[in-house]
């Protein structure tokens, strides 16, 4: 029966222990400035702002792309195995009735193409790529006050706190001092 009550005492233990060590780890104390960029870097629509700005840039590069030069290039053999043959009359001969065989195909041919193309002054081009440096500035903008949001709110948040530890010192000095006049009394 000891040993059951000891085994539940030293359990009991062990559970507050994890539990005090665990709660420990997860405070952490931080400056207002430490407050701030990590809320910066776990925020979720600060994550999404810069999300966003990855993405705008990535339109903005595709949209530069199509303007540059583009070359397209094709190579083609081919190998006749029986080239075909045109049979014709024997001009030389006009009344032999004898024909002459013609081979209408070489042998083996081969084409090679090459073409190149550039967007130069294409009204459209010209306006994609402002409007994608526009997009891509805005994006820019909008993750820098998404940021300012969120650096505001944790100050806010922060500065509440400090407001309340000084309630809480102010309150527990009335309530010494309190306890003091109760005494005198």
């Amino acid at each position: 029966m000891k040993k059951v009550q000891k085994v539940k005492r030293i359990l009991f233990f062990a559970t507050v222990l994890a539990v005090t060590t665990a709660s420990a780890w997860s405070q952490q104390a931080f400056s207002l400035e430490d407050a701030r960029k990590y809320a910066v870097q776990n925020n979720h629509n600060a994550r999404l702002a810069i999300k966003e700005y990855e993405i705008s840039k990535a339109q903005y590069n595709q949209a530069l792309g199509y303007g540059l030069p583009q070359i397209n290039g094709s190579v083609g053999y081919n190998f006749n195995v029986q080239p075909q043959v045109f049979l014709l009359p024997d001009f030389q001969n006009p009344g032999s009735g004898q024909f002459v065989q013609l081979e209408a195909t070489p042998p083996s041919t081969m084409n090679v193409q090459v073409s190149a193309s550039m967007t130069l002054l294409d009204g459209s081009y010209i306006l994609g790529v402002m409007a994608g440096k526009t997009f891509k500035e805005l994006s820019l903008e909008q993750k820098a006050k998404t940021d300012l949001e969120v650096k505001e709110g944790v100050t806010r948040s922060y500065y509440q706190v400090l407001i309340l530890r000084q309630n809480i010192q102010v309150l527990e000095g009335a309530l010494a001092n309190l306890e003091q006049v109760r005494t005198e009394i």
